[in-house]
């Protein structure tokens, strides 16, 4: 996700289209969906990453509409990437599918 927002561009949906694929394969019966934000933005990531979570379920959903999702957020309490370069930002800036 670019910074400060919770639009998911092409490459990304052209990734969660794949996935839906492999979803719809497994017949699992439950996928979770967790966003996160990098360290910049305060109080906002909360919400933020909310949001993340929201937008890639409602994609999984429209191509999975029997699919049970559930979300979830951390905003920048989980990163990945330790530092402020942007590649370790941008690496924060995600949302986690699991598939239960």
């Amino acid at each position: 996700f670019a910074t400060g927002t919770y639009f998911i561009n092409d490459a990304s949906k052209k990734v969660i289209k794949e996935l839906a694929s492999v979803i719809a394969a497994s017949g699992s019966s439950t996928l979770l969906s967790y966003g996160h934000t990098d360290n910049k933005g305060g109080t906002d990531n909360e919400l933020l990453s909310q949001n993340r979570a929201k937008a890639v379920a409602r994609l999984i959903h429209s191509l999975l509409p029997d699919q049970k999702i559930k979300t979830g957020w951390y905003a920048s309490n989980k990163p990945v990437a330790s530092g402020t370069s942007k590649a370790a930002l941008a690496m924060n800036r995600r949302v986690e599918i699991f598939i239960k």
